[in-house]
This record gives C-alpha cells, sequence and structure tokens, in this order.
C-alpha cells in the first residue's frame, strides 16, 4: 500500500483512507535494571545498572547489564525487575510475554548452561529461567543461589506493551 509522511510530524500513516494505522510512537532511552529474590531485595547494592531501549509503536526492544556489589539477603525465585515499560496482556493463552537471553554472566553461583528472561504480562520484571544441567528442553526458576557478591550479566529482552 501507499505510505503517507505527514508534514506536520504526527507520523507514517500506512493506509491512507479512514481507520488507516498510524506509526506515531518512536523513543530510545535509558532506564535502570535490577534484580530481586522471591520479591524482595534486602541489602542488595550494586556497582553497575546501566539499560537502554528502543520502542517503535507498542513493540520494545531493550537490554543492558548489572553488576551486583552485594546480593543482599533476600531469598526465593530470581527476577529482572525495572523494565522501562509494562509488558502487555496480549495473548490470552500465556502469562509469559515477550523474553530474552542473558547474553553474558559472570561470577555465578551454579553452572548453567544458559539463561533467559521470561516477560511477564501487566508487569514490569521478567522471570529468571537456566537451563537445567544435561538437558535443553525444561527450565527452572533462577534463585538467590544461582548468584554471587560479583555476579555479573549483560541482557537483551524483547516485548509489546
Amino acid at each position: 500500500g501507499d505510505v503517507i509522511l505527514a508534514t506536520n510530524g504526527a507520523g507514517i500513516q500506512f493506509h491512507p483512507h479512514a481507520g488507516g494505522n498510524k506509526l506515531d510512537d518512536y523513543e530510545e532511552g535509558t532506564w535502570t535494571p535490577g534484580l530481586s529474590f522471591g520479591g524482595g531485595t534486602t541489602g542488595m547494592t550494586y556497582s553497575s545498572q546501566t539499560g537502554f531501549y528502543t520502542k517503535i509503536g507498542r513493540l520494545v526492544q531493550c537490554g543492558g547489564t548489572v553488576i551486583l556489589s552485594d546480593m543482599g539477603s533476600s531469598t526465593g525465585a530470581a527476577k529482572l525487575t525495572g523494565l522501562p515499560f509494562t509488558i502487555g496482556d496480549n495473548d490470552a493463552t500465556t502469562s509469559s510475554e515477550g523474553g530474552g537471553f542473558i547474553t553474558y554472566w559472570l561470577n555465578f553461583g551454579q553452572n548453567r548452561p544458559y539463561h533467559i528472561l521470561r516477560g511477564i504480562h501487566n508487569s514490569t520484571t521478567c522471570d529468571w529461567m537456566y537451563g537445567r544441567d544435561g538437558g535443553y528442553t525444561y527450565s527452572d526458576s533462577g534463585a538467590h543461589s544461582d548468584f554471587t557478591d560479583s555476579a555479573s550479566f549483560r541482557f537483551v529482552l524483547t516485548f509489546q506493551t
């Protein structure tokens, strides 16, 4: 179809007839990623927390680096927290809406074959999951014991608002 560029900066319209979709939302920015264990952050401190994102329409691509200086005393399931936008509830068949990968990790308490992030709809958090040793068909929740006081990781994540 036709692409119409508005002269007033209102966006790109893909269907020039009434009711056509308009791309009018593009944003780049930074955010502060964090961790929680069982929903808690007691005593947790960081030596670095950097995040970046690009949002085009409802699609968000983000990533960042987190370096702990003390993992604190909270226990339970690990979550990546503080996403720059709320994950949408776009698929009625699941609560997992989007996901990502830990692309680099250092100083972890457990040796895991891979780490993934599973976005949870209607929230700004992701479940931290890892592959079981000896197999890639199952995953379990990451926990406090999987980290150390100097754990460091980088990640990428994609989801829709």
